[in-house]
């Protein structure tokens, strides 16, 4: 059966590793610890070896030896999945199990032996009781309510659909396409987040912002009843207008895109374009926030969009004390502004060195 391994954690005080693994419906917790392998001095040595060069590799390590043990357990114990139309509702809530390594009989082979007791994390999303509480009054002016089982995930992706990230998503009723942010348990971002965007609505209500300017705006929540106490009914998600990138994921923010040579020429209108979009928002009387090349979004036509209202400051871009403000908005954008110039001057020299003049060619 078809994996994924979604994460690992180690930790410097101990020799203990949990790895999280995704099957089609179902999500593993692999746990491993010295304590377990005691008797097996062999296999205690080869999993420590294995977890010194997790520790040790920064980029892409490989895990996939902590897992091997366990997939015979994890293909029985995994629900079989036959239907065409997934939903997030299935990712976000697959089965879960508990699994960890012992030792077997024999002393030489690891045992996987299944355990019991509630999901060690916590649920997707943030009460709804809590965002309420804020002073955001969500239901004067969130423009649409939706279940999880509302929206579909699509299955033109390289990977099936439960075992990546949602991103671009399909609200089931208009076919309308998203792009699902979920929230995580912080919750000064995610009340930022939802600030802005609600500063945004009613600007564009009034006439004060065009609804053509290239921002991400919110198109509506996802919210869940997990059960019959107050907080279980939980905001698991924003529902974004989607952006077709350039590219996927990160790579396809101006953080990456202006590195690539053929995107040279577009560089100074890109904060000409940057600079435009801000002053708009400005003059609607909306800021933006953490602003740095990784919350710009480059389009498949190459245009640039503003994404992320989440508040916060990055160091190098925008001052903490100016965090949140026209002020932090204008000293960002204007070391973007420097740093694209800067590119492109780079990219400039760059061409203008011929073969002769190369340094490899004297």
């Amino acid at each position: 059966m078809i994996f994924k391994i979604i994460s690992y954690r180690t930790s410097s005080e101990d020799n203990d590793c949990l790895v999280t693994v995704r099957y089609i419906g179902a999500i593993f917790y692999l746990r491993w610890s010295p304590s377990d392998l005691a008797l097996a001095p062999d296999l205690l040595s080869h999993y420590l070896a294995q977890l010194e060069r997790l520790k040790d590799e920064d980029d892409y390590p490989d895990s996939s030896e902590l897992v091997m043990p366990f997939k015979p357990l994890m293909d029985q114990l995994a629900p079989t999945v036959r239907h065409d139309r997934f939903t997030l509702h299935e990712y976000l809530y697959p089965r879960m199990f508990q699994l960890k390594a012992t030792v077997a009989e024999d002393r030489r082979t690891i045992l996987p032996v299944r355990l019991g007791g509630p999901d060690p994390f916590c649920r997707p999303g943030m009460p709804t009781c809590t965002l309420q509480s804020d002073g955001l009054a969500l239901n004067k002016w969130i423009p649409r309510w939706f279940s999880s089982r509302d929206i579909e995930l699509p299955t033109d992706a390289k990977e099936y659909p439960l075992l990546q990230s949602p991103g671009r998503v399909i609200e089931s009723q208009s076919q309308t396409e998203c792009f699902f942010k979920g929230l995580g348990i912080g919750c000064k971002g995610t009340m930022d987040e939802l600030a802005a965007f609600r500063a945004i609505d009613e600007a564009t209500k009034r006439g004060a912002l065009a609804p053509n300017v290239r921002i991400c705006r919110l198109y509506g929540l996802v919210m869940d009843t997990l059960g019959p106490r107050k907080q279980d009914q939980r905001v698991v998600g924003m529902l974004l207008n989607y952006i077709e990138p350039k590219r996927p994921g990160i790579l396809g923010t101006l953080q990456y895109i202006a590195y690539d040579e053929q995107n040279h020429k577009h560089l100074r209108s890109w904060a000409d374009d940057l600079s435009d979009t801000l002053g708009h928002l400005h003059q609607a009387g909306c800021v933006w926030g953490d602003a740095k090349p990784e919350n710009v979004l480059v389009d498949k036509d190459d245009n640039v969009w503003i994404i992320d209202f989440g508040g916060g400051h990055t160091p190098g871009w925008v001052q903490e004390e100016d965090e949140g403000t026209r002020k932090g908005d204008l000293e960002a954008m204007s070391k973007i502004r420097q740093w694209l110039e800067r590119r492109a001057i780079t990219e400039g020299r760059a061409k203008m060195i011929t073969p002769e003049q190369s340094p490899r060619s004297r």
